[in-house]
């Protein structure tokens, strides 16, 4: 029994990874005050790009549906850096960084949701938001003015064309 305990410990040992050190994880950070919240016209923004033909979206690339999509927050503090970053597990399109619209029977296919900062910057989901994106906060409310609007990964074909994301405030 000893022989073989002894044999197995020397089998483990001998198949066991080698280990060395190969780098050194440094991180940073800063706590802040929340300066500004989002304002309750815009805690659940619903955002109707309407009904476009499936014609506006035949080609990869193709666009259709800008819409506004303004976010309001109410600001304590006055020269800070804001945006806000959009997220959502279930529908970011890794690749594109566009919201893939919600599955099932009777949805439309080859379209995403792509969404713009007010200077015309593709934000995408899941990423910090684009230089262009921060606003200089003032005491009281301010406007984020973003856009969203169809995109077409292909011919599109006609069908719901929904999904959805969150969204939470950052600082510069």
């Amino acid at each position: 029994m000893k022989k073989n305990t002894a044999l197995l410990l020397a089998l483990c040992l001998a198949t066991a990874p080698l280990a060395a050190q190969a780098g050194v994880l440094n991180v940073t950070g800063e706590i802040v005050q929340s300066t500004c919240t989002v304002g309750s016209a815009s805690a659940n923004l619903n955002i109707d790009l309407g009904r476009v033909d499936a014609s506006q979206l035949a080609t990869a690339g193709d666009e259709a549906a800008l819409t506004a999509m303004p976010i309001t927050l109410d600001c304590v503090a006055d020269n800070q850096q804001v945006a806000v970053m959009f997220g959502s597990q279930a529908n970011a399109d890794a690749t594109s960084g566009h919201l893939n619209l919600l599955p099932g029977v009777d949805a439309a296919s080859n379209v995403q949701v792509a969404i713009y900062n007010q200077a015309g910057e593709k934000q995408r989901v899941n990423h910090a938001p684009t230089a262009g994106s921060f606003v200089s906060t003032v005491n009281g409310s301010l406007t984020l003015n973003y856009l969203a609007a169809f995109h077409a990964t292909g011919q599109a074909t006609p069908g719901l064309a929904n999904t959805n994301a969150v969204f939470t405030v950052v600082y510069q």
